[in-house]
């Protein structure tokens, strides 16, 4: 509780969040904004059908459908090696898609004549883009985490990377059924930098 008090107290934000459940446990309200336990499903179709839409921006119509099965899809789960990713250009699959993806997308909107000849990004179109592909990133992370059974805890969620780095091991793995998330923090170790901070 004191890290999550921690967490609100240095977004800005003064004292916890007021959390009043109703008689019946039906329903609550937080910072006075009611919420129903039977909306809670609605939430995460919601967040199911945000995913879908930005996807389909994303694409411009490129087909998402993976060109083999998703089995030959290689993960080492036990590569440490900083920046190793299943997703890494070491993959052939996940690389020839990545390079596929980006040939397709050879048109002249994604492009700008440059005055002296040739041809550059267009950084407007480009720009656009990548904010459909951050908020997709936050949807994925929060729809993995609803939906595989956990309450969503922000303080924990951002913990997750999707490579290793020098100091951390990755918190996305590829299964044969499907992607995981392993969530590992040391709660010692970050009470004791929140409390640096604060002093």
């Amino acid at each position: 509780m004191d890290k999550y008090a921690t967490t609100v107290a240095l977004n800005g934000e003064e004292g916890l969040p007021t959390v009043v459940w109703d008689v019946d446990h039906q329903s609550m309200t937080i910072r006075g904004r009611p919420i129903k336990l039977g909306d809670i499903p609605t939430f995460y179709g919601s967040i199911l059908e945000n995913i879908k839409g930005i996807m389909s921006y994303l694409a411009q119509g490129i087909s998402l459908t993976l060109p083999f099965a998703y089995s030959e899809i290689i993960d080492d789960l036990q590569n440490r090696t900083p920046h190793y990713s299943f997703l890494g250009s070491d993959n052939p699959k996940i690389a020839g898609i990545r390079y596929q993806v980006l040939a397709e997308f050879r048109t002249l909107e994604w492009f700008v004549a440059k005055p002296g000849g040739g041809f550059e990004w267009n950084h407007s179109h480009l720009s656009l883009w990548m904010e459909g592909a951050l908020e997709l990133n936050k949807l994925f992370l929060m729809a993995i985490h609803i939906g595989g059974g956990q309450p969503a805890r922000g303080t924990e969620i951002l913990s997750v990377l999707v490579r290793n780095c020098q100091n951390g091991q990755r918190g996305l793995f590829a299964l044969p059924g499907g992607l995981a998330t392993v969530i590992s923090y040391n709660k010692v170790r970050l009470i004791l930098q929140w409390a640096g901070r604060l002093t």
